[in-house]
C-alpha cells in the first residue's frame, strides 16, 4: 500500500477479509490518504467496515481509469 502514491503501483486490492480486519490495511489506507491518494472500494464508494476489496490510486484521474477498467471487465 505504501507504494500506491506512484501511478505505476496503483491497483485494486482484494483482502481475504474486510479491509478493516487487518492492521496492515488500516495503516496502508491511512498512509495513502495522508499522501493524497484516492482510496475507495472496488465500486468507487467510500470504505466501510464491510468493504472486502479496495482500490487505491495515486490520484483521482488514475483512480477513475482503474474504475472504468474494473467496470468493463
Amino acid at each position: 500500500m505504501a507504494e500506491v502514491r506512484s501511478p505505476r503501483f496503483s491497483r485494486p486490492v482484494a483482502p481475504r477479509r474486510t479491509a478493516h480486519d487487518s492492521v496492515h490495511f488500516e495503516a496502508g489506507i491511512a498512509l495513502c490518504e495522508a499522501a493524497g491518494c484516492t482510496v475507495t472500494d472496488l465500486f468507487g464508494e467510500p470504505l466501510t467496515d464491510r468493504t472486502t476489496g479496495l482500490l487505491a490510486a495515486a490520484d483521482a484521474e488514475t483512480h477513475a481509469a482503474l474504475l472504468e477498467m474494473i467496470r468493463s471487465a
